[in-house]
């Protein structure tokens, strides 16, 4: 076991993130054939409609039923690939501060009240770890319940390593390259505008990032700039440079009758 309990974002938490944020996009453009019926099947039909997101996030899971449902129509054991393979990766974010000791954690928890907490946390610590009071909700009134005051030891501040994505354009089809990065784009616009949470606790105020800059390593062509600072999505003389990847998009949009007299960028 390990004797350091280190902080870290799993990578599957925020390339599931950016798919949500990516199908909220494309469900705002998009007109469903048919309302829902609000049965979890049809909602989780009309996410994975859209073969753009399917194409860059990959399929979504699929449950047992639906697994056994395609090996008896494939004739398989259901244990070949499967189609809808992800173009994009996301490695795990670890917070590079000191970690906390095992033996740290653990006086933690036996920690009797807040003067013992601070204590076992010490001033160094306090720079990146708070206890923090909040008030439990009655889920029956919405108003805080009584007696239920409780305190959480909140980590803040600290240095991250870079969120780091990875884009297979060989898993992309050649129709869709184009139109696949502009939707990525539009995902990193809003990462970088604030508008996407990451972490625990999102819905309480937590998980709040800031984006400093959007660099780019990649293929010859495959991309006109080498990097982003968070105001370039702003700027119409910068963003001129992604004017392909901007034609593509439309005619993504147009072709799958999502775009009519307005115009989408």
């Amino acid at each position: 076991r390990s004797d350091k309990m280190m902080r870290v974002i799993p990578g599957s938490s925020i390339k599931g993130v950016l798919r949500a944020c990516a199908e909220r996009i494309m469900n705002t453009l998009r007109k469903p054939d048919e309302p829902s019926s609000g049965k979890r099947d049809d909602f989780l039909g009309q996410l994975d409609a859209d073969p753009l997101v399917k194409a860059l996030f990959g399929a979504r899971g699929k449950g047992k039923k639906e697994k056994a449902q395609d090996a008896v129509e494939k004739g398989t054991d259901g244990k070949q690939w499967a189609e809808g393979l992800s173009a994009l990766f996301v490695d795990d974010c670890h917070c590079t501060d000191d970690a906390l000791q095992r033996e740290e954690w653990e006086a933690l928890f036996s920690a009797k009240n807040t003067k013992q907490l601070q204590d076992t946390i010490g001033e160094d610590r306090l720079k990146t770890w708070k206890p923090a009071f909040h008030v439990a909700i009655d889920r029956f009134t919405g108003a805080a319940a009584e007696n239920q005051l409780y305190s959480v030891l909140e980590p803040f501040g600290g240095d991250w390593e870079p969120l780091c994505l990875q884009l297979d354009l060989k898993r992309l089809p050649d129709d869709r390259k184009d139109a696949a990065k502009a939707l990525l784009l539009l995902v990193l616009r809003e990462l970088a505008q604030e508008r996407i949470p990451l972490g625990f606790a999102t819905h309480r105020g937590m998980g709040a990032i800031k984006v400093q800059n959007i660099a780019f390593e990649v293929e010859e062509g495959s991309f006109p700039v080498s990097s982003l600072a968070p105001g370039d999505f702003e700027d119409v003389e910068k963003m001129q440079a992604f004017g392909k990847l901007n034609e593509a998009w439309q005619d993504y949009l147009r072709a799958h009758g999502m775009l009519e007299d307005q115009q989408v960028r």
